[in-house]
């Protein structure tokens, strides 16, 4: 199991007086423009690996992938994509994001728009069409193969949100979701 390293410490407490929402999101945002890197698990010493974090899985974008554009992000587990000419909701599969007027709303909003907004990026349906909201319910990667809705709880902003039959990446999320809890970082913190 990879884990993820930045030379920039983690965000201890971005809720205290010291360091600020706006200070963690610069900071999230910081990390993974400056290449956050995997640790090497074979090395000992915790030394990181040469591949970015965000670098393409083994098996990269899953076949049957449909390409669309982000028209929107509308917040951290909800984007607006363009479609055969209209416009749909996309809601991430198996993440829950803080609400907006919660901590780290803000943040995790920011990471979805730094991964994805304005770009092609690649859906993948599970087993259900839409949610009772008629939103199209997605595993969604980026032109490099991250699978987005992993990405953004690894990073400790968001939970696993389990609602079957939608169960197919459920592991990988929750590996995600342990590294962000060993981490202690966002909220987890």
């Amino acid at each position: 199991m990879s884990h993820l390293h930045c030379a920039m410490a983690p965000i201890r407490n971005p809720g205290s007086r010291h360091h600020g929402r706006k200070l963690a999101a610069f900071l999230i945002a910081l990390c993974l423009l400056a290449g956050c890197t995997r640790l090497d698990p074979s090395r000992g010493d915790g030394a990181a690996a040469a591949e970015p974090s965000l670098a393409a899985p083994e098996s990269g974008i899953p076949a049957g992938a449909q390409e669309v554009e982000v028209v929107r992000v509308v917040d951290g587990d909800t984007i607006v994509i363009s479609q055969d000419g209209s416009e749909h909701k996309v809601r991430y599969i198996l993440i829950d994001t803080p609400e907006q007027g919660e901590p780290l709303y803000n943040e995790a909003t920011k990471l979805n728009q730094l991964l994805i907004g304005g770009q092609t990026v690649h859906l993948i349906k599970d087993m259900s069409e839409t949610d009772r909201y008629g939103r199209l319910l997605r595993y969604v990667y980026t032109q490099d193969g991250v699978l987005v809705n992993a990405e953004i709880v690894r990073q400790g902003l968001a939970r696993v949100a389990v609602f079957p039959p939608d169960t197919k990446l459920e592991q990988e999320i929750r590996v995600a979701e342990t590294e962000a809890r060993e981490r202690k970082i966002g909220i987890w913190n």
